[in-house]
């Protein structure tokens, strides 16, 4: 179970996923790796590139509305392999979202709830901070049996 910092972009705090597409025929799985705004605002797990979650998807999401326009659904692999994870997550497609993305130099947002499956914090020096709850909780423990 690991720690990732991440260095703020000129004021924006940041993650990077990978995407983990389905086999193809072969048996092999393509991976791309996403610098995405972590946005605490926003109320939906990650919003990507039409383009990318068709190609990455592993099932269709339910569509819904937002205050960039309607979000279409999709459900992806995420991965974050230094901190353990690994799963299905919705994700959204949303130009217009994207854009607003990219023109600060990230290629989408990850929002609240996929920030939600880590403890989250203001690193050193201008970072964003993630590591896996379960390690999070160890550290805790281990504090409060020294106290």
């Amino acid at each position: 179970m690991g720690k990732e910092c991440f260095p703020d972009a000129e004021g924006r705090c940041g993650i990077e996923v990978t995407l983990v597409s389905q086999p193809d025929p072969r048996g092999r799985v393509r991976r791309v790796r996403k610098r995405l705004i972590a946005d605490l605002g926003c109320p939906v797990e990650l919003v990507l590139d039409e383009r990318m979650l068709r190609a990455m998807m592993a099932k269709w999401g339910a569509d819904k509305p937002s205050n960039f326009g309607w979000l279409t659904g999709y459900v992806v692999r995420a991965v974050m392999p230094d901190l353990e994870f690994d799963d299905e997550v919705p994700a959204y497609a949303n130009s217009v979202a994207v854009r607003v993305a990219r023109d600060d130099g990230f290629d989408g947002i990850a929002g609240k709830p996929f920030l939600d499956n880590f403890h989250y914090s203001n690193g050193e020096g201008g970072e964003f901070c993630v590591e896996s709850s379960a390690q999070y909780r160890e550290r805790l423990r281990m504090r409060e049996s020294r106290s």
